[in-house]
């Protein structure tokens, strides 16, 4: 058993040998180690947000379970953030410690998914998610749909960040002041999603329904409710080889080798270590949708 201390918490690590990625033998210590020393870049986005878990106790290779409520035997030096739900006061955890990282990841935690809203403001989200996802497998597809969704937000003024979800997509995200409810935000979104159809209509669809699509994109803006999730910026997907959500720069969207899946447990310290993080401006860049509501809802 290794013994660790973060921030004056000693965490026991069990069984730390353990491994959850068989393909690369990634062990559950690799996990713990990664989440702790990636804590300046992930905090950021996890702090003040309701977290939800998924777990994979066994590795990856075995059925994992998504865990929301927080455990009353959890260390209470961990916060907890109260959530309002049909059964009432729910505590979720709150991240916002390299402690917290540490000890979740330590419980076989593989991905961190984290509410659109921030603690005490829970009914209005701070972002704005697109989900881009490739039907038929082309990635070009979703690069492209990017590119789209990025020259429209410049066109409305709008900061956007491009994150891979580490899994097969990209996640467009504008960052803006909570002033509205999911629902305003989620019918922004399809407007703003609209515009683009309306002006590639051979490449993108709103329809729900994948056998009505044919070759078109889905622009998904449903990510954009109550209660909904996203993937965190720099968490572990549980897939083969590790892959990370990581935050792009812009001028790294293109390019064949770009996919959703090329950075991983093996190589994103040391990107991290090389380059400036893309989206250290996220929370400052944050805009008043107020200003282009009325501009989007008009198309």
């Amino acid at each position: 058993m290794t013994v660790r201390e973060y921030e004056g918490h000693r965490i026991e690590i069990k069984r730390g040998d353990k491994v959850l990625f068989p393909d690369t033998e990634y062990s559950k210590r690799d996990l713990v180690d990664y989440y702790s020393r990636v804590a300046p870049w992930i905090l950021p986005h996890t702090t003040g947000r309701p977290l939800t878990l998924k777990r994979y106790p066994d590795g990856i290779g075995k059925a994992g379970f998504f865990q929301k409520e927080a455990p009353a035997a959890y260390p209470e030096w961990i916060e907890r953030i109260p959530v309002h739900t049909s059964k009432g006061e729910q505590p979720m955890l709150n991240a916002d410690s390299v402690g917290a990282l540490a000890f979740v990841a330590n419980q076989g935690t593989v991905e961190l998914h984290v509410g659109l809203s921030k603690y005490p403001d829970l009914d209005f989200p701070d972002q704005l998610i697109f989900d881009l996802d490739p039907q038929d497998g082309d990635f070009s597809k979703v690069q492209q749909a990017a590119r789209d969704t990025h020259t429209l937000c410049e066109e409305l003024g709008l900061p956007a960040f491009l994150k891979t979800t580490g899994s097969k997509g990209l996640h467009v995200v504008i960052p803006i002041e909570p002033e509205y409810s999911f629902d305003v935000v989620r019918n922004f979104a399809r407007n703003f999603a609209q515009i683009l159809v309306d002006r590639y209509p051979d490449r993108y669809t709103l329809e729900h329904r994948i056998n009505k699509r044919g070759n078109k994109l889905y622009l998904d803006v449903l990510r954009n409710g109550t209660a909904q999730t996203a993937i965190a910026p720099y968490s572990v997907r549980a897939l083969p080889g590790a892959p990370v959500a990581t935050p792009l720069g812009w001028d790294e969207l293109g390019g064949k080798n770009m996919r959703s899946d090329k950075y991983n447990l093996g190589n994103i310290l040391r990107r991290l270590g090389q380059k400036d993080d893309p989206w250290q401006s996220f929370h400052s860049d944050a805009v008043r949708l107020s200003h282009v509501m009325n501009e989007v809802g008009k198309n």
